[in-house]
């Protein structure tokens, strides 16, 4: 290498790094890694041994999943109550009927409640 000299009795000093560094810092960076995997595998097997203190897992026994054309079809087969609670909310979007008769407020389908108030009318 050359180097531009500006002053006669200065000289840089070529950049050397001692392998024995390199190695020493790649052997902390692998052993600090160890030792967290380690432990990360220990706390994992504590937290679980506090879920299931009997060490059981049952899901094992559940048999296989349904699977038609790669769709798992338990979970559409499976009747909840969410979808009838969705399914009385659209029958109720749809229909005519009181919401408080004592105050006089009715409910009226979606589409005719957006018909008035596009041709300016409220509902």
């Amino acid at each position: 290498m050359t180097y531009r000299v500006r002053h006669g009795e200065m000289h840089q000093e070529e950049d050397v790094v001692q392998v024995r560094h390199i190695v020493i810092g790649l052997g902390a960076a692998i052993g600090i890694a160890v030792i967290m995997v380690i432990l990360a595998v220990w706390l994992m097997n504590r937290h679980f041994a506090e879920l299931r203190p009997s060490g059981a897992f049952p899901e094992r026994y559940l048999g296989p999943r349904h699977a038609v054309a790669r769709v798992r079809q338990d979970i559409f087969g499976a009747k909840r109550r969410g979808a009838s609670v969705t399914e009385q909310q659209r029958q109720d979007l749809s229909s005519y009927g009181w919401v408080d008769e004592d105050h006089g407020v009715v409910r009226i389908p979606i589409d005719r409640a957006i018909d008035l108030v596009a041709a300016g009318r409220r509902p």
